[in-house]
């Protein structure tokens, strides 16, 4: 999600913005027929511009003197920095039968041990163009390596913010180093811990690790300790996705004060379990939205039925780099032909490879028939691009949970405008991928 909120501004609470620093590579694109306001929304399309000559927060980072332009969805508007989600560790120590990046450290080419050389010198190229990195993909926090890459770039590109998704080891990880605990709360700003299940049991199954729970709730209590921003992210699937199972995950989070990321599975080649059903999601995303407040929504479909409309981070100065070092538009597109570049191949200029094929097709807002009579495209813009390809073969399918695909209406939420929580927390998953992150507190719908 890219809102922004203009910090010590009163009344200013947020500022939504559509599009990064990218232009439309069709010639056939028509500005006026795509950039209609939706009469069945929220959402009407801004007009003129808007200079916050200020202290602002953008999709929760601080930003200074930022000028932005209110603009309608699926146009650009000129955001700096990048937000890449990286992987480095070649292996996991859990067995997640959804892993959707197995495919990729199964098979790396990275180098083995700690040559640190080619991410150095892409963050050393890249320096002025970054933003944020998660580090994701394997649990990085299991490898000594992560450690000193993460203190070296905080010294090569201090002002990038650096946040971690963990299964929960990290806490043990850095209790066993010291100096890896120095380098933790030194250098990382934000973390995301894995918890499907507020059962031990069914978690500890579900990931394939006796601790896994016990892990999962070690690390929100470090991160807690050290006052770090958390959340806590589950895989939304049919296994997870039911009313007490949510309950007790936000009595968990509010234990810890964190957020709650919900993770829509994606049927990504080797995941064993089944996508989930479109009516479980919508009741699940009901009960939600009924008890807590929003913090992101940066999913395009979801946040265009919730009435808060956003464009999706796929292709739009966002990346990803895979252990084997690939690079590509999307965290859930990771095969050819979406591998636009290799960081042990070549060196890698992200203003540069935002030209490339893979980043271009997934830029391009594509109009799935379908959608040329619906009321709600120029807010959803066809729904999350990943899920778009991932179900149907191309963007000229529209997203799988469409609600007109299940003969369904477009009021998820009894026409209510989700509302909107502020937090000081950087939300750097928001910044990178389509993500649904809210309050554990009970919302004020």
């Amino acid at each position: 999600m890219c809102a922004v909120a203009a910090a010590g501004v009163r009344g200013a609470k947020e500022l939504r913005l559509a599009g990064q620093n990218m232009v439309p590579v069709s010639k056939e694109d028509d500005p006026e027929q795509r950039y209609q306001s939706s009469g069945d929304c929220a959402y009407r399309p801004p007009t003129g511009r808007q200079r916050i000559d200020q202290r602002i927060v953008c999709c929760g980072l601080l930003r200074e003197h930022a000028t932005v332009m209110s603009t309608p969805m699926h146009q650009t508007v000129d955001m700096p920095g990048w937000n890449v989600g990286w992987g480095v560790a070649r292996s996991c120590n859990m067995g997640c039968r959804f892993c959707y990046s197995r495919i990729a450290h199964d098979a790396s080419s990275s180098p083995k041990g700690a040559n640190l050389a080619p991410y150095l010198q892409f963050v050393r190229d890249n320096a002025l163009e970054l933003a944020t990195i998660n580090w994701g993909t394997t649990e990085n926090t299991t490898a000594g390596e992560w450690y000193e890459l993460v203190s070296a770039i905080q010294g090569i590109a201090p002002h990038v913010v650096q946040a971690v998704t963990t299964n929960g080891y990290l806490a043990r990880a850095c209790r066993a180093d010291v100096g890896r605990e120095e380098v933790f709360v030194r250098c990382v700003r934000e973390v995301d811990v894995s918890l499907d299940f507020c059962s031990p049991e069914r978690h500890n199954l579900f990931r394939g690790h006796p601790e896994a729970f016990a892990m999962a709730l070690e690390t929100l209590e470090f991160c807690r300790r050290h006052s770090v921003p958390r959340s806590l992210v589950m895989l939304a699937c049919g296994e997870t996705l039911f009313p007490e199972n949510l309950d007790g995950l936000f009595r968990i989070a509010a234990h810890y004060d964190a957020h709650v990321r919900l993770s829509i599975l994606r049927p990504v080649r080797g995941c064993q379990l089944a996508p989930l059903d479109y009516g479980q999601l919508r009741a699940g995303l009901r009960w939600i939205t009924e008890r807590h407040d929003a913090v992101s929504l940066s999913d395009p479909l979801f946040a265009a039925l919730a009435g808060c409309p956003t464009s999706d981070p796929a292709g739009l100065r966002s990346a990803r780099i895979l252990p084997n070092g690939d690079v590509t538009p999307c965290t859930y597109l990771i095969e050819p032909p979406w591998v636009a570049a290799n960081i042990y191949r070549e060196r890698v200029q992200l203003n540069e490879i935002g030209s490339r094929w893979a980043f271009r097709a997934l830029r391009e807002p594509v109009q799935p028939e379908p959608c040329r009579e619906c009321t709600l495209w120029s807010a959803c813009g066809g729904g999350a691009k990943d899920r778009r390809i991932l179900a149907g073969g191309s963007l000229a399918t529209r997203d799988p949970y469409c609600p007109r695909l299940h003969d369904d209406g477009l009021h998820w939420f009894s026409g209510r405008t989700a509302h909107m929580k502020e937090s000081s927390a950087p939300l750097v998953h928001a910044a990178y991928l389509s993500t649904l992150i809210f309050a554990h507190g009970a919302g004020n719908n």
